[in-house]
């Protein structure tokens, strides 16, 4: 997974979790409200659209080699999501 945060901790960040099974890979745009747990109605580790945003990574590619994942996917600096972090490219996040 690879996230920003809004806080400088793992609470209350923007986090894009993936992988590649069978060859397939996938990226979820994701919110983190609670360290350490799945999501348990809109509590804890969730997908965006579980709390009234929406997946916005797009163009996701992957692969697996020597047990190690790659990961390529795109993501807008400002989806115009709430629930998103917005990428401002001046700062120094």
């Amino acid at each position: 997974g690879l996230g920003l945060s809004r806080s400088g901790g793992m609470l209350n960040s923007d986090v894009w979790i993936g992988s590649v099974v069978n060859g397939a890979a996938s990226v979820i745009d994701s919110d983190i409200d609670f360290a350490r747990q799945p999501c348990a109605g809109t509590t804890g580790v969730c997908r965006d659209e579980v709390r009234g945003g929406r997946q916005d990574v797009f163009g996701v590619s992957g692969s697996e080699s020597g047990g190690t994942t790659f990961l390529q996917f795109s993501r807008k600096l400002d989806t115009g999501d709430s629930i998103d972090v917005v990428i401002d490219p001046e700062s120094s996040m």
